[in-house]
């Protein structure tokens, strides 16, 4: 579970790095049709502004088609299980089975450090753990 997220982690930071790279080291030597060359060979400005506006288009344009779509199918679906569905686990009661037995077994004897993925299910006391004496104001 750890390497898949740090996999997308590098593939993520990859690629916002070509986003930076492309119009810093681009020269027209390597690429013609490029209308100027990179920052650093003498091309100014020109094809970093294009590369952020062009950035800044996309994010804005997957950001609100994203919302968009959320927004439409929230009039007709449910955007989440229900609260036992989800304090099952998912694995469980979509598909009938546990994916990583570990982690069904790490969220059922952990409860505590799972609160965020568990959304806004109240903590139970651990056993064992001594609770902070409540203030008296």
């Amino acid at each position: 579970m750890l390497t898949m997220r740090l996999m997308r982690l590098a593939v993520t930071a990859f690629r916002g790095l070509s986003v930076v790279c492309l119009p810093v080291f681009a020269t027209r030597s390597v690429n013609g049709s490029l209308p100027v060359s990179g920052l650093f060979y003498g091309g100014g400005w020109q094809l970093v502004g294009s590369q952020l506006i062009g950035t800044a288009a996309s994010i804005v344009l997957a950001g609100g088609l994203t919302a968009l779509i959320c927004i439409v199918l929230r009039r007709f679906i449910p955007m989440r299980v229900a609260a036992h569905d989800e304090a099952v686990g998912l694995d469980i009661s979509e598909h009938g089975e546990v994916a990583d037995e570990r982690s069904q077994n790490e969220v059922l004897q952990y409860p505590d450090e799972f609160i965020g993925q568990l959304g806004g299910f109240a903590p139970k006391p651990s056993r064992g753990r001594r609770q902070p004496p409540k203030s008296s104001h």
